[in-house]
């Protein structure tokens, strides 16, 4: 057969890998909004205050209150990382073991001389599944900025 076995498989699978994936890179990417925001508000107050002058009782509860939400958005990176983290190495092996079967039937393809439209088709599908967790890692790396 010239479409890889495996697709023909996890078709059915491969919707729910998707949303799930979009939901994973939708809340690593609010998280980092979230503490981008956040980083600039607090070196802007903390710039606006002199280091030999101390500071007003307003400016201290507000740098305070940022802070505290600060290290709150960094105990949801830590609580994201605990819930998800299984979750997301089984998804990145699924994804891994569907990119390397699907380019192994298109390498047997173009082994046995097989037509052209089921090499595209196997080979897209390889990167299809390939394009997720690179997108999810890519915005989980960047959140380690932060």
């Amino acid at each position: 057969e010239p479409v890889s076995p495996v697709f023909n498989i996890s078709l059915p699978l491969m919707w729910l890998l998707r949303y799930r994936y979009v939901q994973l890179v939708q809340n690593v990417m609010d998280l980092n909004q979230r503490s981008i925001q956040l980083r600039r508000s607090l070196l802007c107050l903390a710039s606006g205050n002199d280091l030999w002058q101390p500071y007003g009782v307003h400016e201290f509860l507000q740098l305070q209150a940022l802070r505290t939400t600060y290290e709150r958005i960094f105990e949801c990176y830590e609580t994201f990382s605990d819930c998800y983290g299984w979750g997301m190495l089984g998804l990145h092996l699924l994804t891994s073991f569907q990119f390397v079967t699907n380019a192994y039937w298109m390498i047997m393809g173009l082994y046995d001389g097989g037509n052209v439209r089921a090499l595209i088709f196997n080979g897209a599908t390889g990167i299809d599944f390939g394009t997720p967790i690179a997108t999810l890692f890519w915005h989980g790396d960047s959140g380690a900025e932060n």
